[in-house]
């Protein structure tokens, strides 16, 4: 998806985001993610309960690949939501490090003003 072209495309895609939305980078990228971790989330609740519903309407192969099915999407949830904690950490330290350097240094040019506002409106 090509938000930086097409914002509005990505504000419309992305409308079932329970919240606010803005074409703003940061905005549209935690509102892909919410909106794939919550899909994923739904999938495996909705087959977990179809496998259970059908259970003895199934071959034996077709059983077992719907078991790998939900478990892939288990994983794939699991998996989505430590990276998401792992980068959303790594995203906060260093607009935290970023903004400390410059107060560290104690300087106040345009420099340093277009840095704050940036990491503050991204």
């Amino acid at each position: 998806m090509q938000c930086d072209l097409y914002p509005q495309l990505c504000v419309s895609s992305l409308s079932s985001y329970p919240g606010p939305l803005k074409p703003k980078k940061s905005d549209l990228v935690n509102a892909a993610v919410t909106v794939s971790l919550v899909n994923a989330r739904n999938v495996t609740v909705w087959a977990t309960g179809l496998k259970t519903r059908k259970a003895g309407t199934m071959s034996k192969r077709e059983s077992a690949a719907f078991k790998d099915c939900i478990q892939d999407f288990k994983d794939t949830f699991k998996f989505q939501m430590r990276n998401v904690e792992t980068w959303m950490s790594a995203a906060l330290t260093d607009e935290d490090s970023c903004l400390n350097g410059f107060q560290d240094l104690k300087t106040s040019g345009k420099i340093t003003a277009m840095v704050t506002c940036l990491v503050h409106n991204q």
